[in-house]
């Protein structure tokens, strides 16, 4: 299988929104690894494009494509009281990270029990 690096194709006629659209692409955008900024006006359809691009919102119209792996935490995320932070950190870090995760937890004084 040949690797191919991380990239978000969004294709001119893309539309974002819920009843009606918040934004339309007229021009292809092609995302490649490193650092965006996406900066508009409240309201615009910044969140929106973010929930898109994870597939938590259904696009109105257009297409889009991810060629890789996409990690979204949306900032309204809400966990059962029951779950603790450190079964928190057990769900989300890889095996080979939690211990460490755990250790800095500890020396900034972070609460995980």
């Amino acid at each position: 299988m040949i690797q191919q690096d991380p990239c978000i194709h969004l294709e001119a006629g893309l539309e974002i929104g819920y009843a009606s659209p918040l934004a339309r692409f007229d021009d292809s955008v092609r995302l490649t690894g490193g650092t965006h900024f996406l900066l508009a006006r409240n309201g615009r359809g910044k969140t929106t494009l973010l929930r898109t691009i994870a597939g938590t919102q259904r696009t109105l119209g257009g297409k889009l494509r991810v060629d890789g792996y996409v990690q979204y935490l949306p900032e309204d995320l809400r966990f059962d009281p029951e779950i603790t932070p450190a079964l928190i950190f057990r769900m989300l870090l890889p095996k080979g990270r939690l211990n460490e995760a755990l250790d800095l937890a500890r020396r900034i004084e972070l609460d995980v029990r």
